[in-house]
């Protein structure tokens, strides 16, 4: 098998149960919904070639204490609601990348913890970005926000964040999330190295 898409949460239980003593060597890409955070590292370890890994939950993520070295194979990755997420605190964010050196496309959904509530720095995170990743061609970061953030970003502060780094290019807002990415998601704001212009098309 190389490509399996599990979108029932009782088959991908099982599944996962199954493989607890074996591994996929030959899977290449899979898609998960619905699992628990720490299934995430669990999925990497028994699934060691995977080049296209989607996965959605409603929890934290692990502190990868079970993977030990980068994983390689890995070239487009999606994780999507992903709990608590915390971007400066514990380096946790550039450790998250540091796993996966070789990605070209990267796609994050992931609610701000509420506990720590940090400042957003995207100087900082353009910095993992540009350590970690440095094969990345599509990014896309989706931002749920805690209340002291949701009145942070402008029009001004979106041409700020776009000159630092070349994949910060389309922006998006609500009352309650952000959105940066390398493509036009039909975004509120599109940049370009040289001007800014509105893009609602």
């Amino acid at each position: 098998m190389r490509i399996c898409h599990l979108y029932d949460n009782i088959y991908s239980k099982i599944i996962l149960s199954s493989l607890t003593n074996n591994r996929l060597t030959t899977l290449c890409q899979l898609t998960i919904k619905d699992r628990d955070g720490d299934e995430f590292e669990k999925i990497l370890l028994l699934c060691p070639n995977l080049n296209y890994l989607d996965f959605s939950c409603n929890s934290v993520l692990p502190s990868f204490d079970d993977l030990n070295s980068p994983y390689l194979s890995l070239k487009r990755l999606r994780l999507f609601r992903i709990s608590s997420f915390l971007f400066h605190s514990n380096d946790y964010f550039d450790i998250l990348l540091s796993f996966f050196p070789n990605l070209i496309h990267f796609d994050l959904t992931a609610d701000q913890c509420q506990v720590l509530n940090e400042t957003l720095d995207f100087h900082r995170i353009a910095q993992y970005l540009h350590h970690r990743v440095s094969h990345l061609k599509l990014f896309k970061l989706r931002i749920y926000l805690t209340s002291r953030n949701r009145s942070s970003f402008s029009g001004d502060t979106f041409n700020q964040i776009s000159q630092m780094h070349p994949l910060f290019k389309c922006f998006g807002r609500t009352g309650s999330f952000l959105i940066i990415a390398s493509f036009d998601f039909t975004s509120t704001y599109h940049y370009d190295r040289m001007f800014v212009r509105p893009s609602f098309d």
